[in-house]
C-alpha cells in the first residue's frame, strides 16, 4: 500500500470483464444460473481439490458456503446500497460477517492515469453489475511517471495562489485545490433546454468543462492557446480515456473564414481579455458575429479589476451581455454568480 512503482506493469491490455469471476457474477446475477455452471467455480473447485485453500475454504461444502454469502452481499448492495467496509464492520449487518467487513476494493494507477484492477473482484463485479456510478476504492500503487505528473501539476498551483483555476475531475486528483470548484457547470446544466449535440469552450484552460459535458453525452471541442495549459489539458484527456476534440490555436483563427455553428457555446471568464487592445476588439467583434449558436453561456469579469486599467474598452456586466446580444443576435438573461461574484448569463433565440 502506498508505494511508487516504475516499468512495464501498467501494459496489460486484459480487461476485467473478461475475468471468469465476473462472467460467473454476470451468469449468476443476471441469468438466474446456478454457480456450479460457470467456469469460475470449476476453476476453483479444481484449485481446491489440489490442495489450495481459496478464502478459508479447503472443501467443496464450504465453497459452496461461502458462494451463498456472496448471494447475500449482492442482495445487500442491491437493497441497501454500497457501503464502506467500517460501516459494515460498525453494524449495519447483524450477521457480522467477515466477508461483509472485507477491505474495499483496490486498484492501482499505471503511468497515464489509467486504473488498474487490484483486488475485491467480489464488490467490483457486483457493482458493475447493478450499474453503481461510483463506489469507494483504495489506491494501492502508483506509476513513478503519474506521480511525476501529479507533482507537476502541484507545482502549477504555486504558480496561482497555491490552486488550480479549474478542478480536477480524475479520481486520484481531487486532492489538488482549485480556485473554481463545480458550481459554474451545475448552473449551467441546470439552465440547458438542449439534453445533446456539441459544445465548444472558448478558453478551455485544462479542459474541466469538456470532462463535465462529455460524461453528458455531449461531443466536446476545448479551444485553447496557451502551450502550458495544452499540456496538462492532453494529459488529463489520456488520464480519463476522453474524447473531446482539442483545438490548440486562437479562437480567432479556428474556422476564421467560417461560421463557428454549435449547439452550445462557453466563454467563461475568456472575453474580456479581448477587450484589452483596439486589435482584439475588432477581432472579438467578427468572433461574436460568426458565432451560430443555440446557447451561448458567458461569464463577466470584474470591470474594475487592475488588469483591466488602460484597456482599450471596458464593460460593467450587463453592458458586455448586451454588447455579446448586439453581435451574436441572441437574447440574454442572467442566470447567477460565481463563487466569486462574477456574473453568468444565458444567451439563447
Amino acid at each position: 500500500m502506498g508505494k511508487v512503482i516504475s516499468g512495464n506493469w501498467d501494459k496489460s491490455l486484459k480487461r476485467f470483464e473478461d475475468l471468469d469471476v465476473y462472467q460467473a457474477f454476470r451468469k449468476r446475477f443476471i441469468y438466474n444460473k446456478d454457480w456450479n455452471t460457470t467456469g469460475f467455480y470449476k476453476r476453483v473447485l479444481d484449485e481446491i481439490k489440489n490442495g489450495k485453500i481459496k478464502w478459508k475454504c479447503g472443501n467443496k461444502k464450504d465453497f459452496d458456503k461461502r458462494l451463498k454469502k456472496i448471494d447475500d452481499l449482492y442482495h445487500i448492495i442491491k437493497t441497501n446500497g454500497y457501503k464502506l467496509g467500517k460501516e459494515v464492520q460498525d453494524g449495519y449487518h447483524p450477521s457480522h460477517d467477515p466477508l461483509l467487513r472485507e477491505d474495499e476494493v483496490t486498484v492501482n494507477i499505471g503511468r497515464n492515469g489509467t486504473l488498474f484492477f487490484n483486488d475485491g473482484r467480489h464488490r467490483l463485479s457486483i457493482a458493475k453489475i447493478l450499474n453503481l456510478y461510483k463506489i469507494p476504492a483504495k489506491v494501492v500503487v502508483r506509476h513513478s511517471e503519474w506521480m511525476k505528473f501529479r507533482k507537476e501539476l502541484y507545482e502549477l498551483t504555486r504558480t496561482r495562489n497555491g490552486k488550480l483555476y479549474q478542478p480536477l475531475t480524475h479520481p486520484d486528483l481531487q486532492d489538488i485545490p482549485s480556485q473554481y470548484g463545480s458550481f459554474r457547470f451545475d448552473l449551467i446544466r441546470k439552465n440547458l433546454s438542449i439534453k445533446k449535440g456539441n459544445v465548444l469552450d472558448i478558453g478551455a484552460h485544462l479542459g474541466y468543462f469538456c470532462h463535465r459535458f462529455e460524461e453528458e453525452g455531449f461531443e466536446c471541442y476545448a479551444v485553447e492557446n496557451d502551450p502550458n495549459n495544452l499540456y496538462f489539458m492532453k494529459k488529463l484527456k489520456e488520464a480519463e480515456n476522453r474524447k473531446f476534440k482539442i483545438i490548440s490555436q486562437s479562437i480567432f483563427n479556428y474556422n476564421r473564414k467560417g461560421k463557428l455553428s454549435f449547439d452550445i457555446v462557453l466563454a467563461l471568464n475568456v472575453f474580456h481579455h479581448f477587450l484589452k487592445t483596439k486589435r482584439s476588439y475588432e477581432e472579438l467583434i467578427l468572433l461574436l458575429n460568426r458565432i451560430m449558436a443555440k446557447e451561448l453561456f458567458f461569464q463577466s469579469h470584474k470591470y474594475y479589476e487592475p488588469q483591466m486599467k488602460g484597456a482599450y474598452k471596458n464593460f460593467h456586466p450587463e453592458e458586455f451581455a448586451q454588447f455579446i446580444s448586439k453581435h451574436t443576435k441572441l437574447k440574454h438573461e442572467l442566470i447567477g454568480e460565481t463563487e466569486d461574484n462574477r456574473k453568468i448569463y444565458k444567451f439563447f433565440k
